[in-house]
């Protein structure tokens, strides 16, 4: 069939320079709260065309727990690798340093000077830049850790698909590990919803991240730190190939070649565990540092009420709304428990004034030169006595913005959500469940505080997808695009967004080429010229032709529901016009 299309294709372009080839906590579900959060980044929300097809991306694995929220986290002092069939080391120039035969182990230690790598009796190094570790006939490497176990397990050995990089850590003496792999491959071995989730749900899940790691690939910071994403809540929870379920590969199948897209281009697809009823505004989570707090609004990362209709009739922003909103719950919410099984819907925590005390003078020693406590407080410091507590400036969801500490030595603000909850947590060891709340301050007959309670709603940062209202909607009948196009405001779900123009140089029949699921069959190409005299597309070996000239501002729109498929198709585009004309192109999908 593809040999007809190129045939197709050359004998209506027999003039046309050919063109390159390009693809594309209920708490027994310990729901990471900040997954694909961004939580940590610097807030610098872009969005991307790509020119070149997504194939490889690198992941950095962590020396503990995909919990783990430290860089230093990453730097590994000893590990051990090896391969069924056997393996090949290979220096950063690709030269071979030495082989391993199946049984064999290649340990990996740091040091001083370097890290060693010692195979049998010969030791190889020390090295201060990349080795790969390459498994033979497609194997999957076994990566045994020097402390973190395979969750449920006892185990230290894990599975990964592709290539482990051994590079310099960040500190002396370590070395860091990532994984190479397929995008599509790295998506089966996500760890961010319990693959017993509805397939649908997983879906969403699937194309989030997608779009997630898309927009991380390749980027001047990924290639400055030698890899794109963590393993861990830094940026998407991945366990590699021991965490594949046949119902997890279904869900990467069934969304393949498949993103969110904003005016045709990749979003930065922001999710978290449970919104509590309504997302966040971006602008009220992240942000690089306090002066540029709130940032800049992202058009498709609006806050919403979780359901369809909106509902309460509440405004957020103020104080009598958030106490009505979250004193009460609201069965027609996605993420409810009645619906979605979210025991964070709706929570409570309650200190004693000295509880409270001790817990906040830790963590604003921690986080109080952050840049993010005003005014800054010391490693050394104390609040004093307690004499107050509460929230100035809320976001759309009634978020917190700021928390105000005083104390009998001074007044403190934390500025964000992120250090609002590390700092005001419940325990030592457990953070607060979002900045979805208000408190109630009880005082004794003198006027001194006794306890704290603060009464919230959900489990996260809030913004974007709520992967509870997630399971909440499919349980509803939704399908994936459904619920994305729902958390998304504005955003489609589409094509990776493509960039195509003229080469010289290339086989004729070698055409820009996408394969994607439609899960109804129903799809819009969207073009939008730049110098081109038109745009030839074979959609399933249907031709059509889109005219600059029929274009409105350059950018045109057609309905090819009519060759489309549910499930698997193809679209294959040839640009004609001036050598320097290009065109994006994107087929959005329902």
């Amino acid at each position: 069939m593809r040999r007809m299309w190129a045939l197709l294709l050359s004998l209506l372009l027999l003039a046309v320079p050919a063109v390159a080839t390009a693809g594309i906590e209920a708490p027994e579900l310990d729901l990471e709260s900040d997954a694909a959060h961004g939580q940590y980044s610097a807030g610098q929300f872009r969005h991307r065309v790509l020119p070149q097809a997504i194939t490889t991306i690198r992941v950095a694995l962590a020396r503990t727990s995909t919990s783990e929220t430290a860089d230093a986290g990453f730097n590994h002092t000893a590990a051990s690798l090896a391969a069924a069939s056997g393996f090949a080391l290979l220096d950063a120039a690709g030269n071979t340093i030495a082989q391993g035969d199946a049984g064999q182990t290649a340990t990996v230690r740091g040091g001083p000077e370097g890290y060693t790598i010692t195979l049998d009796a010969d030791t190889y190094g020390p090295f201060a830049s990349k080795v790969t570790f390459r498994p033979e006939n497609g194997d999957m490497a076994l990566l045994t850790y020097a402390t973190r176990v395979y969750p449920g397990t006892s185990s230290k050995t894990y599975k990964y698909r592709g290539e482990i990089e051994v590079r310099p850590g960040s500190a002396a003496g370590t070395f860091r590990l990532i994984n190479a792999l397929n995008i599509e491959h790295y998506l089966r071995g996500l760890a961010e919803l319990p693959t017993f989730w509805a397939l649908e749900a997983l879906k969403a899940q699937t194309v989030a991240a997608r779009s997630y790691a898309a927009m991380r690939i390749g980027t001047p910071a990924a290639l400055a730190n030698g890899f794109d994403l963590y393993d861990t809540i830094l940026s998407q929870a991945y366990n590699g190939a021991l965490r594949e379920t046949a119902k997890q590969d279904q869900a990467v199948a069934e969304t393949a070649g498949l993103v969110v897209s904003y005016n045709q281009q990749v979003a930065d697809c922001y999710y978290s565990s449970s919104s509590g009823g309504h997302t966040e505004n971006n602008e009220y989570v992240f942000a690089a540092t306090l002066s540029d707090f709130p940032s800049t609004p992202i058009p498709y990362l609006r806050g919403k009420f979780d359901s369809i209709p909106a509902t309460p009739d509440l405004d957020l922003t103020t104080e009598e709304g958030v106490r009505t909103f979250y004193t009460n719950t609201y069965p027609e919410h996605f993420d409810s428990q009645a619906v979605s099984g979210n025991a964070y819907y709706r929570w409570t925590a309650t200190w004693t004034r000295a509880n409270l005390e001790t817990i906040l003078n830790t963590y604003l020693r921690v986080y109080g030169t952050s840049g993010w406590v005003t005014p800054a407080f010391p490693a050394d410091g104390a609040i004093g006595t307690l004499t107050d507590l509460r929230v100035e400036g809320r976001g759309t969801a009634g978020k917190a913005l700021s928390l105000v500490i005083e104390g009998t030595n001074g007044t403190w603000t934390v500025h964000k959500e992120f250090y609002i909850r590390w700092i005001l947590r419940p325990t030592p060891t457990l953070t607060l469940r979002s900045a979805n709340f208000f408190l109630d301050i009880t005082r004794d007959a003198d006027g001194a505080i006794t306890t704290v309670k603060a009464t919230g709603g959900g489990f996260g940062h809030g913004v974007g997808m709520d992967q509870y209202g997630v399971r909440g909607m499919v349980s509803k009948g939704y399908n994936f695009a459904e619920v994305l196009y729902h958390y998304y405001t504005g955003a489609k779900v589409s094509t990776v967004p493509l960039e195509v123009r003229r080469l010289t140089g290339v086989p004729m029949d070698e055409a820009f080429r996408q394969e994607f699921y439609s899960p109804t069959g129903g799809g819009t190409l969207e073009v939008t010229m730049n110098g081109l005299t038109n745009l030839q597309a074979v959609v399933n070996g249907h031709m059509i032709t889109v005219n600059a000239a029929d274009c409105e501002d350059g950018r045109c729109e057609v309905e090819i529901s009519q060759w489309m498929t549910s499930g698997m198709n193809e679209i294959i585009y040839v640009p004609v016009g001036s050598p320097d004309g290009s065109a994006i192109v994107t087929v959005a999908v329902r």
